[in-house]
């Protein structure tokens, strides 16, 4: 079965706004900066709402682009590429529960959903690490043995 991968040349690009993304969404969160023109008036019910769609973009750029990096295709697609992926995805996964677990069982209180809300990108960065620590680690097996 082939695997559904995007095309290699959206690697570079989705890795640059994967960091751009990246450095927005902390520069939001611990600066509070904020792009005017993605005000919105909240409605009257709203909960928790501060009236701007800038976190909201930042986090779904982030969110997509690590998705097309993670999934695009390398250079050398061959089936040990496919073996590594799947094996990096299993231990993005159960990396992914333990930590669920281990926020289950030590956060509390309105910390809860603000780490819940961290921990939805930790599938992603998981699987970015392992994979591409493991492609580096064969390319440097097979730099050694040459």
């Amino acid at each position: 079965m082939k695997p559904l991968l995007f095309p290699h040349r959206f690697q570079k690009p989705a890795l640059l706004l994967t960091i751009a993304f990246g450095i927005l969404v902390v520069l939001n969160y611990q600066y509070n900066f904020e792009l005017s023109f993605l005000a919105l008036p909240a409605p009257p019910d709203a909960l928790l709402s501060n009236g701007n769609l800038t976190d909201e973009v930042f986090l779904t750029g982030f969110l997509l682009s690590l998705l097309v990096y993670g999934f695009s295709r390398e250079v050398d697609e061959d089936e040990y590429s496919v073996s590594l992926r799947f094996r990096a995805l299993v231990f993005a996964v159960l990396a992914h529960t333990l930590i669920s677990i281990a926020l289950i069982n030590l956060v509390f209180g309105w910390a809860f959903p603000m780490m819940a809300a961290y921990h939805l990108f930790t599938v992603l960065i998981l699987y970015v690490l392992f994979y591409k620590t493991q492609r580096l680690l064969i390319l440097l097996r097979t730099l050694r043995s040459s």
